[in-house]
Formats: structure tokens, sequence, C-alpha cells
């Protein structure tokens, strides 16, 4: 006689159940959780002398956060104003670290674009999550 062990159908049911239930939770809290802000950072490499000689070199940050609480980013009006305060964000943190630190690279044009492409990943999740309300 062969003895079978195994799940019957409904016990594999509920087993399955049990695993996608808190899956579906987790997932339509986190579709709930929609980002507030996007932070824009904007770095700074300086060369600094220290008593004698020696020179060293320092990576500096400046950052600035946007909030966006107040946009629809499902609007495409909404989400150039997304793109317009990052921008503007990021122009102003590096202006003002070239003031603090003349003498440090990269020029103010390529920092506010690198500080604006990697503020960009944040600005495209928060528009993921806004269109996927709107579904």
């Amino acid at each position: 006689m062969t003895k079978r062990t195994g799940i019957t159908g409904t016990a594999l049911a509920a087993l399955i159940a049990t695993v996608a239930v808190p899956q579906a939770t987790v997932f339509a809290q986190e579709k709930e959780r929609a980002l507030e802000n996007v932070t824009v950072v904007a770095p700074r490499i300086t060369e600094k002398r220290r008593t004698g000689s020696t020179m060293f070199t320092e990576v500096v940050n400046r950052d600035a956060v946007v909030d966006i609480t107040d946009l629809n980013l499902s609007r495409t009006a909404d989400v150039r104003k997304l793109d317009n305060r990052i921008r503007e964000a990021a122009q102003l943190i590096c202006e003002e670290l070239e003031d603090e630190y003349p003498f440090g690279r990269p020029d103010v044009s390529t920092c506010v674009n690198r500080a604006v492409e990697d503020a960009m990943d944040q600005a495209d999740k928060a528009v993921s999550q806004a269109l996927a309300r709107v579904r």
C-alpha cells in the first residue's frame, strides 16, 4: 500500500490565502504611503590646505527638500511644477556651495545638472505613485 502525504486542495488554498493576504496588505500600505517631498542633493569637491603644505580633498554636500504635497502628480502641469521646483532648488544650493567653496568643483551648471538628475529618480517614483492611485 502506498502512503501519500501532501497538501489537500482545501489546505493548499488556505495556505495560499494566508501567504497572499499579508503581501496584499503590505502592497496596499506601500501604495498609500506617497512621497511627500523630494530631496535635492548637490555635491562639491574642494581642496584645502592644512597647516604646512599638506593638501586634502573634502567633499561637501548641500541639500534642499522640495515639498510636493500640494501637487497632483497625475496632472502634467503639476509634474512640470515639480520639475521647476527641483531645478530651482538645485540652482540655489549649487550657487551657495560655489559661494562658500569658490575653488571647488564641479562648476555650477554641472552641479545643477547632477543634482537634478539624481533627484529625478525620486520625482519619477512620486509620479508613478500618483498615477497608480488614479487607476
